[in-house]
């Protein structure tokens, strides 16, 4: 099991399934990209889309063999990411998740495994992106940025959020398209596991005070004992104190299993962590979960808080949301707040915490004042 305090997991040098029996293949191994070349069968939704290939192969000298709506390229070796990333920029996102594909690797023929495997064009370009994703999730090239979440009457800080950033030459650029290409490829739980541990690592490095909110994608956990174990161990070798931890739900508007998120939720708090739910009030989703999971915080979604001291509609909607959770006695968080008087409206509204650049913006080093000067953020 992988619970030492590093920075990130160490993707690049991975082990194999099965070494140890307490390890989540899926969680901590990304697989390799594919080096050998081979057959990339494509079917296509409607005929334009096809004549784009045609002209993206006489523009590029590859060699392709076509039917009425099939069309089979020949990838040479080591040509997988160049061609991958040419149809990426000539077909549009719609026709990439509409066109089926199937790669066969130069030599073989086709079995059911492969049948099985066939998806879509997307799919299939986001997996040539392995070897980045994996690169990406070790060494030095994540690391930890914190945000303060401040108390909104008396601006004492409460927390920190922790967020993952990448460097420059990771190849990926930043976070939101590590997590888009993991999702992509499958590798969500590994990307979502080494975010946490980073933040992790580097909050404990710091010695921080207060609370640590930690985001979390639901889809990326399998099955809350095997997946989350590992993250547990590290922070009890870190010596953090559960009940200053708070697991932030994220993509709240992509969960489709309630009883499996009810599951891994109910792993936290039996260990003893607070949850809190992101982005509430950008989707029916986030309600419904609102009453589902009955969370510690929610935390108000920022195109919710922008301009709401301007904006009769958001401002009816916020006061609602504020109201309903101070009713169920559940933190609110506004983040996003940028000026003074989206501030001023929802201290006097009654949101519990706030969060954003009028405040101080995320930085590698958390703050160690027990209250903070808006003004010092500007």
């Amino acid at each position: 099991m992988l619970s030492e305090p590093t920075a990130a997991l160490p993707v690049c040098a991975r082990a194999r399934p099965g070494e140890d029996d307490e390890r989540c293949a899926r969680c901590e191994i990304v697989p390799a990209t594919k080096r050998t070349g081979g057959t990339l069968h494509l079917k296509f939704p409607v005929a334009p889309t096809a004549l784009k290939l045609r002209r993206l192969a006489r523009d590029a000298g590859w060699t392709i063999r076509e039917s009425p709506d099939l069309a089979e390229v020949d990838i040479p070796d080591g040509e997988l990411v160049a061609y991958s990333r040419a149809m990426l920029e000539r077909f549009t996102s719609v026709e990439r998740a509409s066109t089926r594909a199937l790669f066969v690797e130069r030599g073989l023929e086709p079995g059911i495994g492969d049948y099985l495997e066939a998806d879509t064009l997307q799919r299939f370009i986001a997996r040539s992106r392995l070897d980045d994703v994996a690169c990406a999730l070790s060494g030095d090239m994540l690391s930890a940025a914190f945000q303060p979440i401040v108390d909104a009457r008396t601006l004492a800080v409460f927390a920190h959020e922790g967020l993952v950033r990448l460097a420059p030459e990771s190849g990926i650029a930043g976070p939101a398209d590590l997590f888009r290409i993991a999702r992509d490829t499958d590798t969500l739980p590994v990307a979502d596991l080494a975010a946490r541990r980073t933040i992790i690592s580097a909050a404990a490095a710091q010695s921080f005070v207060g609370n640590l909110f930690i985001n979390f994608m639901p889809s990326s956990i399998y099955d809350a004992d095997s997946c989350l174990r590992s993250t547990l161990a590290l922070l009890d070798e870190l010596e953090i104190e559960h009940d200053r931890v708070v697991f932030e739900v994220v993509e709240s508007d992509e969960v489709a299993d309630f009883t499996h998120l009810l599951k891994t939720l109910d792993f936290y708090r039996r260990a003893g962590f607070r949850v809190a739910l992101d982005d509430v009030g950008a989707g029916f989703a986030s309600l419904n979960l609102l009453h589902a999971l009955k969370p510690d915080f929610i935390k108000l979604d920022l195109d919710l808080v922008r301009d709401v001291d301007r904006d009769p509609f958001k401002a009816m909607l916020a006061s609602k949301l504020i109201e309903a959770g101070l009713g169920l006695e559940v933190g609110v968080i506004a983040e996003g707040v940028e000026t003074e008087s989206e501030w001023s409206w929802l201290r006097e509204h009654g949101a519990t915490y706030v969060q954003g650049y009028y405040f101080a913006r995320p930085a590698a080093t958390m703050l160690r004042a027990r209250t903070i000067e808006p003004s010092l953020a500007q």
